[in-house]
């Protein structure tokens, strides 16, 4: 099989061959001249189109000063503990600094016995200077259950200096309890008239009388709280037979007074209590504790009353007998640490010995059964040798 050639096709060949070479060696010629040009480009650049220093160069400076400098050196070294302090680190990787006391036998002694005199001095100081008196009269059973006009009497035993403070005390009477404490409603308390039964359900079970649904027997206030308010009445004489002013101003706390207003008065309805009087603010303060009393009368003047036996005159109304309650009226003079408080003074007292009485054990075991401190025969390495 023989291939023709033709003549021309070899010359076209040539002449193909020849036309590419100088086009190559162009581009390559182009692209080292740009080359150059950029790097000539890039070293005549100057370092900011500005003419001014580099913007790292103050960095370089300022980082030179501060270790030459001690004054900024310790600042730094204070923020940088701030810092560990504020991240918690010190905390977390129980850096901080420690104080690890060791307790020696004497000072152990030491503390215990210093801590106990100091505690007992404070402790007799309390006892001894507790004057507050306080003298009580139960009249449950004398006067009965029924209303009734009695007398109770109460013996005083020492003068008793103004203002003395008359409180009545109750017993098993559960104040505190959930259905009782929400048996009320703010709303009427704060004043509003309100004359439909329904919205007088916080109140429930004693909303009206019998349960009826118009406004004339609607209880103002009501609930069990205001319906059960104490509703004795008192009047004191002196062992003269001269009667005694109780005064019923000032017996709530002054963020209490003026907590409750009356409804309108003008509107039906049956009143229970005074809800602007002080007395029935005190009593709808509930009690945390079945046995309680409260303030209900204080006696300004005079200035003294004498030792005496002292008869107070009581309307008896409020019920006691029919849940084994009792009932009792206090007279009670305070002095700057409250009312008569014994408990606190023995406390101290009690505690003072506990720690004098341990400081003296502790003692006579250090001199009958001394040990070495660090004495390595205790340890089980040492005793298996």
């Amino acid at each position: 099989m023989s291939i023709n050639s033709d003549p021309d096709d070899g010359a076209k060949m040539e002449t193909a061959s020849t036309a590419s070479t100088p086009t190559t060696s162009t581009t390559t010629s182009t692209t080292a001249t740009a080359t150059t040009t950029a790097t000539t480009t890039a070293t005549s650049t100057p370092k900011s189109g500005t003419g001014k220093k580099d913007s790292s160069e103050p960095a370089t400076v300022n980082a030179k000063e501060s270790k030459t400098n001690p004054t900024l050196k310790k600042m730094k070294e204070r923020g940088a503990r701030v810092v560990n302090f504020l991240l918690g680190d010190s905390l977390k990787q129980q850096t901080m600094k420690q104080w690890q006391p060791l307790l020696l036998p004497l000072s152990v002694i030491l503390f215990l016995l210093l801590s106990g005199l100091l505690l007992a001095a404070i402790g007799v100081i309390l006892v001894a200077t507790d004057k507050a008196q306080t003298y009580e009269a139960e009249y449950a059973e004398n006067c009965g259950a029924t209303p009734s006009l009695c007398n109770v009497t109460i013996n005083v035993e020492e003068n008793m200096d103004t203002p003395v403070f008359v409180y009545y005390k109750l017993t098993s009477f559960y104040q505190n309890h959930r259905r009782y404490a929400l048996s009320r409603s703010e709303t009427q308390l704060d004043g509003e008239v309100i004359d439909k039964h329904g919205d007088l359900s916080d109140c429930d079970p004693v909303i009206s009388l019998d349960d009826r649904k118009t406004i004339e027997f609607f209880y103002k206030p009501c609930g069990l709280g205001a319906w059960s308010t104490f509703n004795d009445s008192i009047r004191m004489l002196d062992p003269n037979g001269v009667e005694v002013v109780l005064s019923s101003d000032h017996v709530a706390i002054p963020s209490d007074r003026g907590m409750f207003t009356l409804p309108d008065k003008k509107m039906p309805g049956i009143v229970t209590a005074d809800v602007e009087s002080e007395p029935f603010v005190v009593w709808m303060r509930t009690a945390a504790l079945p046995t309680f009393k409260k303030l209900f009368r204080r006696i300004e003047s005079p200035e003294t009353l004498e030792a005496g036996t002292y008869t107070l005159i009581v309307q008896n109304n409020f019920p006691v007998l029919s849940f084994d309650g009792t009932k009792s009226i206090v007279m009670a003079t305070t002095t700057r640490m409250g009312g008569k408080n014994p408990v606190l003074g023995w406390a101290y007292i009690g505690s003072g010995g506990a720690s004098i009485l341990c400081a003296f054990i502790f003692l006579l075991k250090q001199l009958l059964f001394p040990r070495k401190l660090g004495d390595e025969k205790y340890f089980d390495w040492a005793q298996s040798d």
